[in-house]
């Protein structure tokens, strides 16, 4: 393996040298093949180390003819003074210019007489061909070529380059690749000097991190961490990081320690888990509540390496903020909506968090030790959870439960969750089912049915009359319009009727009595009806005037 500093050396001094030669650079996809070529040969540009008067970069992707190759050499060439800016209709003409100078005044009435249809087309791209000489040439992605050009006459093509036109010129392939197969066939005709790009993740960091930015060095110490040498993904961290950090001001700083660490982890995951098994997916990282908990029994051999990983990147458990931070990467944009909403969320329980730090150090018991010391650790653990009852929220004490009743202190599972309720009930929404899933999944038993009883009991009560003007006149409702109107009494029922006073009333009498006409209905539903009926008739029984109303309604 060549260190980049090796390599920078060879690379400037191929550059320097006005002999005729052929480099290749070899290396991983992704690994910064191009980046790395560009930043040296700038430097080279800088430094008055070129040799070659002109520069000309071309891609092979989507070339499919040789006489195409040679046009688009010629088309890209530019003034070794304007490396650094892409070629453009003015380097084309003083292109032209100069082959009319090299090839002579005659040049151009051979071209005027040339018929310019598709026929002569490869013709006029070989005449600007000749022109070339003594340039620096750049071939790049060479598995990339069209269908239509065999990469033996693109290296034929390096050859007369290098023998004839007198040109340096500089190979860039990916290896494993089929194209690296024919490469290396006939290297030995060809190239000259081979060198192997292959960096390291401090070395890539350093390429794709320049300091620059705040979050550089600390984001470099995650991507060193994962082993990430693609420049490609490194670059897509640190585009995502850019899209979101300016959201970041005035939270807490664990907050962006978490982006940083996050982004990278998912970025990897999602970018290079398909190339190497030992890399943990997305999916699998998002399906896991907490690592610390995820039973090793139930995993293959391939997801207690990904486990392990994880935990060895201190990355224990997947928040709001981190599923929103997956979207980023896979979607490649924010909803900076629900992003701010979720990151919002997750600053306040590192607040919190701090505010009860004794409960988070009573954790230390139970994972930095190897002690025999149940009785110690589960009473630590109760003691300090009462005490910071108010900070901690349903995740925390489904938590507790789990580990309370893996090491069979059902007893403590249920005392714990007695106090929780008992002090935190006037908080009616965090006993709320609907919430359990999108803020944490609750997996005890106990917890899931305590929870929703309290719900169902303490939850504000919609109203007949909410009810009734959202439903009448549609086709729909929800289990919760069903809970509402059948849990009114016919009193209640009585009294809106009589309320009642303008053209909504017909609709939501109808839309009360249609419950006992549905020949698949429940009991709720026919319970509505008959309710309704009871509240009717009572309204009726008042005056004439009320027996005659009550006829359109077939009462």
């Amino acid at each position: 393996m060549m260190s980049l500093k090796t390599i920078r050396e060879q690379v400037l001094n191929f550059l320097s040298q006005s002999s005729p030669s052929v480099m290749a650079i070899k290396g991983e996809w992704g690994v910064g093949k191009t980046y790395g070529w560009e930043a040296l040969l700038l430097e080279a540009q800088k430094g008055y180390m070129l040799s070659a008067k002109r520069y000309s970069y071309v891609s092979l992707f989507g070339i499919s003819s040789l006489d195409k190759l040679k046009y688009t050499i010629f088309e890209n060439s530019i003034p070794k003074d304007s490396i650094g800016t892409e070629p453009n209709l003015e380097s084309l003409r003083t292109n032209t210019l100069g082959m009319l100078e090299v090839l002579g005044r005659g040049s151009w009435s051979k071209l005027k007489e040339m018929p310019f249809i598709k026929s002569a087309a490869p013709a006029v791209e070989a005449f600007y061909f000749m022109s070339i000489s003594e340039a620096l040439i750049c071939i790049d992605d060479l598995e990339r070529k069209g269908a239509g050009l065999d990469l033996k006459d693109v290296l034929g093509l390096v050859s007369l380059l290098k023998e004839k036109k007198k040109c340096k010129v500089i190979l860039l392939l990916n290896a494993g690749t089929e194209a690296t197969d024919v490469y290396e066939t006939y290297k030995e005709k060809v190239i000259d000097i081979e060198l192997d790009f292959s960096p390291t993740p401090e070395e890539s960091a350093a390429i794709a991190y320049d300091s620059r930015k705040p979050y550089h060095k600390e984001l470099s110490a995650f991507t060193v961490s994962l082993g990430i040498k693609n420049i490609r993904v490194l670059t897509k961290i640190g585009k995502y990081i850019d899209l979101a950090i300016g959201d970041f001001e005035g939270t807490e700083p664990e907050l962006k320690t978490q982006l940083l660490q996050t982004t990278a982890l998912f970025s990897w995951a999602y970018y290079c888990s398909t190339h190497d098994e030992n890399i943990p997916s997305l999916d699998f990282i998002e399906s896991v509540k907490s690592v610390y908990y995820v039973d090793s029994k139930k995993l293959s051999d391939k997801e207690k390496l990904w486990k392990n990983i994880l935990l060895g990147y201190s990355f224990t458990r997947v928040d709001a903020l981190d599923r929103e931070i997956a979207k980023l990467v896979r979607q490649g944009y924010l909803d900076r909506e629900k992003f701010t909403l979720s990151m919002t969320d997750v600053n306040q329980q590192v607040i919190n968090n701090k505010k009860n730090n004794s409960y988070r150090s009573a954790w230390d018991s139970f994972h930095n030790s190897f002690s025999d010391n149940q009785q110690l650790v589960t009473q630590q653990l109760f003691d300090n959870f009462i005490l910071n009852v108010y900070q901690v929220n349903p995740g925390d004490l489904d938590s507790l439960v789990n580990i309370f009743r893996t090491l069979g202190e059902n007893d403590k599972a249920s005392s714990v969750i007695d106090e929780f309720i008992s002090k935190r009930r006037d908080d009616v929404e965090l006993f709320n089912p609907d919430a359990f899933n999108f803020h944490h999944k609750l997996e005890d038993e106990e917890i899931i049915d305590r929870f929703r009883a309290i719900y169902s009991q303490d939850k504000p009560r919609t109203t007949i009359k909410e009810v009734l003007e959202r439903i009448s006149g549609q086709n729909g409702w929800n289990n919760e319009d069903i809970e509402t109107l059948s849990g009114s009494t016919e009193d209640e029922f009585y009294t809106y009727f009589k309320e009642l006073n303008g053209p909504n009333l017909t609709s939501h009498v109808s839309t009360c009595l249609k419950f006992g006409g549905f020949g698949n209905g429940n009991e709720k539903m026919e319970s509505i009806a008959l309710k309704a009926k009871t509240a009717l008739r009572k309204i009726a029984s008042e005056s004439k005037l009320n027996e005659m109303r009550m006829r359109k309604f077939g009462m």
